[in-house]
């Protein structure tokens, strides 16, 4: 492959990175950057949600602007770069392909696991159709070997792709990793199609991974202004063209311009800058070691427990014999976490085969995991070894929010008399906390310290009911994750937990009782009236109204 290919770089700042700033990237912020984008001579500008088209929704979170609004706003600015957009089948419609085909889309971008390009087929077919230029992306390369992702390159080439790329997802592939997979897309398809790659910044390699791709042939890359994105964010588009520029393989970018963008405009934008921490590092070898929040002696709930690809102190010790196996209770706790979270696609069926592999466990273990967040009701079974997380349901979710009212309001009248004054300065850390990381929009670290600040609340039931209320809380974590997805809710529940305290420091267990009540009873009705605004939330007024016996706090809007 010549050296002298020109090399193209589709800048997604407008699209991956608004994971980074929960996808509030507004129609005037799309056209500004987008046309500086253009004029700086990007060759590409990817748009839109950062799941893709038809993302915006309860389960990938809602965009504060529909897609079309964005998409029409850098169409507007963009004149002589390529504009793009990313599909995913299962999430996009071959009627939203259309529609950003008739605002305007160049390019898109269909993106796949990397061993179902298959179901890509059809939509490559549609866009060429509909007369995009079309490339694949292979996400998630690392759980493939090089020779079957070109396998499955292959199966996009032949759709009609004129370009593939490794999007490496989880941001875990090394330089030799990276050469590997290029080296074998070379090798497969050659020049019927163009190779390239998407790197993520987890090992600080994004850049250097970024090169070797383009060392080994492939002409095609993906970077964002500043690294924007989730967690430790996307390859850095000015180190990118800078090293360009030094060894010899210009882009013809303008750097001063790009620097401009990314100190004067992006940067201001993002709340919490992309970061290489103990979460995003970790989470690439598969293993989660959560820190303390500063001042707090609160520590998360999820045992700190070792993969294969991480040692603690207690695997250490068996280093030079077989691998620590997981215990059943570790990979349940790591599932029950990840599913509560919302980090699995209820609309996908889960391989058992695939998720033990992930997780670097036996079967066994994972099997008895399984049954027992079946028991939960959290994923139903399916034929072939197979489970799903369940869906999300607008009645599941009035009957929990309905039963919470009633029991957290009873454990807080309980609770109130016996708070101490240590309790109330234990009260007033974890609230400054929450202020603080609602400002951030961290909901990781919101969430652990949100737990213990109701944890405090329901702490002097008796046992029983404590876990009751323990697993009711619990299973409203994905609901109350669709609710923070809005852009007021931080603001709205950081008042109505502060007017909780206000009463339980001023020994009103009654009042502390009602605002608790309002406060789960306004998340419930926000969800339900985002959801299905035709629903009527009989169970949440019938608990508000027993809690309250006042029908001024249970107006649904």
């Amino acid at each position: 492959m010549s050296e002298t290919r020109t090399i193209r770089l589709l800048d997604s700042t407008l699209r991956d990175g608004s994971h980074g700033i929960g996808h509030r990237y507004t129609p005037e912020q799309v056209e500004s950057i987008a046309g500086r984008l253009d004029a700086a001579g990007v060759h590409s500008i990817g748009v839109g949600h950062g799941d893709g088209l038809g993302a915006s929704s309860i389960q990938y979170m809602r965009s504060t602007h529909h897609e079309d609004e964005l998409t029409a706003a850098a169409r507007r600015a963009i004149t002589r770069a390529n504009l793009a957009v990313t599909f995913q089948p299962g999430i996009g419609t071959k009627r939203h392909l259309e529609r950003a085909r008739e605002l305007g889309a160049d390019l898109v971008r269909i993106a796949t696991h990397c061993t179902e390009a298959d179901i890509a087929v059809q939509h490559i077919g549609l866009s060429r159709e509909l007369g995009m230029d079309v490339h694949g992306d292979l996400m998630m390369p690392h759980m493939t070997t090089p020779a079957k992702l070109a396998e499955q390159a292959r199966i996009m080439v032949d759709a009609g792709a004129r370009g593939v790329h490794i999007m490496d997802s989880a941001g875990a592939l090394t330089m030799d990793d990276v050469r590997a997979r290029i080296g074998a897309f070379m090798a497969e398809f050659g020049d019927e199609a163009e190779a390239g790659i998407h790197a993520h910044q987890n090992l600080s390699l994004a850049v250097a991974n970024t090169i070797a791709a383009i060392e080994e042939g492939a002409t095609l890359a993906d970077a964002c202004l500043a690294g924007a994105g989730a967690g430790a964010g996307n390859c850095p588009i000015e180190p990118l063209v800078a090293v360009l520029d030094r060894i010899g393989r210009p882009t013809g970018i303008d750097l001063w311009e790009l620097q401009d963008l990314a100190d004067f405009v992006v940067r201001p934008i993002f709340d919490r800058p992309p970061t290489v921490d103990r979460l995003t590092l970790t989470r690439t070898s598969s293993s989660k070691s959560p820190p303390n929040w500063p001042g707090s002696s609160i520590r998360r709930r999820h045992e700190d427990m070792p993969t294969r690809n991480a040692a603690s102190p207690k695997s250490r010790e068996n280093a030079k014999g077989a691998p620590t196996e997981l215990s059943t209770k570790t990979v349940h706790n790591r599932l029950r976490d990840g599913i509560l979270r919302g980090e699995f696609d209820p609309r996908v069926p889960i391989s058992q085969v695939q998720l033990a592999a992930r997780l670097g466990v036996s079967r066994t273990p994972l099997r008895e995991a399984l049954r027992m967040l079946q028991r939960e009701g959290l994923i139903d079974s399916e034929p072939n070894r197979r489970v799903r997380v369940a869906e999300l349901s607008v009645l599941d979710l009035e009957q929990l929010y309905a039963a919470r009212i009633v029991i957290e309001a009873l454990a807080t009248r309980i609770a109130v008399p016996t708070l101490s004054e240590a309790d109330f300065t234990h009260m007033r850390e974890l609230l400054a906390a929450m202020s603080t990381l609602a400002r951030d929009r961290d909901l990781e670290e919101w969430d652990v310290q949100h737990r213990a600040y109701h944890d405090l609340l329901k702490g002097r039931v008796s046992d029983q009911l404590g876990r009751i209320a323990r697993e009711l809380f619990d299973h409203t974590e994905r609901y109350r994750h669709v609710y923070l997805a809005e852009p007021r809710a931080w603001t709205t529940a950081t008042k109505e937990h502060m007017a909780v305290f206000a009463a339980c420091e001023g020994g009103d267990a009654v009042l502390a009782s009602h605002h608790l009540a309002r406060h789960l009873g306004r998340t419930a009705l926000t969800i339900i009236a985002l959801v299905d605004p035709e629903h009527d939330p009989v169970p949440v007024r019938e608990a508000l109204r027993l809690v309250t016996a006042d029908d001024r706090l249970i107006d649904r809007r």
